[in-house]
């Protein structure tokens, strides 16, 4: 990819240049404004560029914008069967509509998975088109902010469903506000795109009660330049570095406090 375009008269996009393979998950991470959603959109062919090309795989891109689309009278198993002979592969067509429901399942929908796309939630909106994305197993999935509006506990597996997208041979390519744990970024800036290193792992720890665990925690925590603050019902949430993440562990397990809950931490996308 090697392309310009100009939208509204100004240079959004300006010898923007990329390379993207087979079964590879790029995040491409901008400021608001940047231009991440023309760039999108230019990938996966809904535009074109003003100069330049995308050479992409024949068949179609499953393409996911920041604003989900909800077609009247479709669930996401019809969904998925309406796009399976454009979007997937031949020996992924048969019984694509079958392998959404467990997807919705990883997802926690939040509602029966043959609830009608017009009905949901943004978040829920969102889940659905992912969980249609890994039925079908398409060649190339563009997904603008695919995960700004699924609720915090829903966002491992969201990141999970993803990266099996890429495992299964796919070229995913994302947008996002900040870098993604553990993938590979481009930063868009000025209209260009440049490697980014992505950023270390990071988890979200829950430890109750919060009264004894501030003493506890923050010790090891200041040290390893992790942030910590009050959360709901009395529990006490932390961001912890991956390599601070036994030592806090261990003084919080020693401190005889209980933890409730270890996350990855992606609720900063």
């Amino acid at each position: 990819m090697s392309v310009r375009r100009r939208v509204g008269g100004r240079d959004v996009l300006l010898d923007c240049s990329a390379r993207f393979v087979a079964g590879s998950l790029t995040a491409v991470v901008a400021r608001n404004g940047a231009g991440k959603s023309v760039l999108a959109r230019v990938l996966a062919g809904v535009d074109r560029p003003d100069a330049g090309d995308v050479r992409r795989p024949a068949r179609s891109a499953f393409f996911l914008p920041e604003r989900p689309p909800a077609p009247p009278g479709l669930d996401a198993s019809r969904l998925a069967r309406a796009l399976a002979p454009r979007l997937a592969p031949p020996a992924a067509r048969t019984g694509a509509a079958s392998r959404v429901a467990p997807a919705l399942d990883a997802l926690s929908l939040g509602g029966p998975p043959d609830a009608p796309l017009d009905q949901l939630s943004k978040g829920s909106l969102q889940k659905a088109h992912l969980a249609v994305a890994a039925a079908l197993r398409p060649v190339l999935v563009v997904l603008d902010e695919p995960f700004s509006g699924i609720d915090a506990d829903a966002l491992g597996a969201a990141l999970d469903l993803v990266r099996g997208l890429a495992a299964g041979s796919s070229v995913v390519v994302l947008t996002a506000h900040r870098p993604v744990p553990g993938v590979d970024c481009l930063a868009l800036t000025d209209g260009r795109l440049a490697a980014l290193e992505p950023a270390p792992p990071a988890y979200l720890l829950d430890v109750f009660p919060s009264a004894r665990a501030g003493a506890v925690l923050a010790a090891p925590l200041a040290a390893a330049g992790a942030t910590v603050q009050a959360a709901a019902e009395g529990l006490l949430r932390a961001r912890v570095p991956e390599p601070a993440l036994p030592a806090v562990l261990r003084a919080a397990l020693d401190a005889g406090l209980e933890v409730r809950r270890l996350v990855e931490d992606v609720d900063a996308w």
